[in-house]
């Protein structure tokens, strides 16, 4: 149990803050070619085998997708059971940061920035814009005007930051999938690329120190260190029982 333990020292946090960073800057840029992205990522013409990887891959940014990896590992890792609120903290923060800023902020999809029918749009309709700004802005304040941030890459972002701290050696494997994830919100006219850039960065920023041992970090520590200490008792107070149990056979 020790060595499992040793084994979950996470990066510095001041690694995810620079790749927090770097992808706000990112967005910034992208923010200007984000319609040419997406009419030249249009999935019309690509194999249908990739096609429906890509769509498949949403099921790990989303909610039904945690929970199913979370039942993974309370049933085939009993051992990391205990880093399992560390998980649901990685991914949960970073998506009610993302939703409160869809609640503040108005900007319109692709599907419907792309279709003038069905959704009214008002000048620069691209753009982030605060809500209560103007009467045409605050009109429908739905799916159709949430875009901006990505929930969904928030999500997939924070849980592959919590995955990478529970299996180290997934972690190449784990952001592999978030980055698919976090393409196939652009490709399915859900999201601008900039949008999912800035819901990566709010992934790293904010799990990237919930897996850090301060703040609620520290609490998850504390309670994953607890489950291993009563474990260790657990095994030492074993131990003296097995050894003159086979003292007894030996010597009868």
């Amino acid at each position: 149990m020790t060595m499992l333990a040793d084994q979950n020292k996470p990066r510095p946090f001041w690694q995810h803050i620079a790749i927090g960073i770097a992808l706000l800057v990112l967005a910034a840029l992208l923010s200007r070619f984000d319609v040419s992205i997406v009419n030249a990522a249009d999935p019309a013409e690509w194999p249908g085998d990739l096609k429906r990887l890509f769509a498949l891959s949403e099921l790990f940014a989303h909610t039904f997708g945690i929970v199913l990896i979370i039942f993974g590992i309370w049933h085939l890792s009993p051992d990391r059971r205990k880093f399992i609120p560390r998980l649901i903290a990685c991914a949960f923060f970073p998506s009610v940061t993302a939703q409160i800023i869809k609640l503040c902020v108005a900007r319109h999809r692709p599907t419907t920035f792309l279709d003038d029918s069905l959704v009214p749009q008002w000048p620069g309709s691209t753009d982030v814009t605060w809500l209560g700004a103007g009467s045409d802005v605050a009109m429908n304040v739905q799916y159709a005007t949430q875009s901006f941030p990505s929930a969904h890459a928030a999500i997939v972002c924070g849980m592959a930051i919590g995955l990478s701290f529970v299996y180290p050696h997934g972690r190449k494997l784990f952001f592999a999938v978030a980055v698919i994830a976090a393409i196939q919100r652009v490709i399915f006219f859900a999201h601008w690329p900039s949008d999912v850039a800035v819901g990566a960065s709010l992934g790293f920023l904010i799990a990237g120190g919930l897996v850090q041992d301060w703040g609620i970090g520290s609490l998850c520590g504390r309670f994953e260190n607890r489950k291993r200490d009563s474990t260790e008792l657990h095994v030492l107070d074993n131990s003296p029982r097995i050894g003159s149990e086979q003292s007894r056979r030996s010597a009868a």
